[in-house]
């Protein structure tokens, strides 16, 4: 949440709205933790949450080995069994995939916008066959 002190524009949008109050037991003010069921109320916290570990990636880079012929865009060839080391920060900080890539703009994870995007453009903590 620390990307949320920098933009003033992102900082409005946070602001809770007025709601009833969810059902379920009462909680404990010291355990007042939101429980994981309560993100899927706080979808503008959520996108935060994404852009900040899109801008600041907590694995910079994954390995992965080739488990069959990879042919490139461009015609080249990554042979089966090759140990591919993959930018995560690279890939995060693409201009192609992320229009200005280094500002910060969780409007990138709205539904809307995700929909466009490829399955693995966010990766934040790794993905796929390990």
């Amino acid at each position: 949440l620390w990307s949320l002190t920098f933009p003033p524009s992102a900082l409005r949008s946070t602001s809770p709205a007025p709601s009833p109050k969810p059902p379920g037991p009462p909680r404990s003010p010291v355990l007042s933790l939101a429980p994981r069921d309560d993100l899927s109320r706080m979808p503008y916290t959520t996108m935060c949450i994404k852009e900040s570990l899109r801008l600041h990636p907590p694995v910079s880079a994954i390995a992965r080995c080739c488990t069959e012929d990879i042919k490139l865009p461009d015609n080249r060839v990554i042979p089966k069994g090759n140990t591919c080391l993959i930018s995560i920060y690279g890939t995060h900080h693409n201009p192609t995939v992320w229009p200005e890539p280094e500002v910060y703009d969780p409007s990138r994870f709205d539904s809307a916008n995700s929909d466009k995007r490829a399955p693995y453009a966010f990766v934040p903590f790794s993905a796929g066959p390990r």
